[in-house]
């Protein structure tokens, strides 16, 4: 097995921990005192975090599929879409 590939179940793992603590700034209520600014930019850390939420959930399928040789749907279709488009 690769280095690489040895490395993998630990980033997936420091990705999961990276969803936890995202998820736990999208969730945190917001005080009702807060000025106009830093309501704005508490908005903003939480739409930010809910985008690293995705990226991340993303991006641990795309290595658990490197992981184990898996093919996953996207790939799939990128595979199709050269093959329309290449010249037979």
């Amino acid at each position: 097995m690769s280095y690489y590939k040895e490395q993998l179940p630990e980033l997936i793992a420091n990705l999961k921990i990276a969803i936890t603590q995202c998820s736990a700034i999208i969730s945190q209520e917001i005080d009702s005192t807060l000025n106009d600014d830093k309501l704005h930019a508490v908005l903003k850390a939480k739409r930010m975090a809910t985008d690293d939420v995705k990226f991340y959930a993303k991006e641990i399928d795309v290595l658990e599929a490197e992981l184990t040789g898996k093919v996953l749907d996207e790939q799939k279709a990128d595979k199709n879409l050269v093959k329309k488009f290449s010249k037979q």
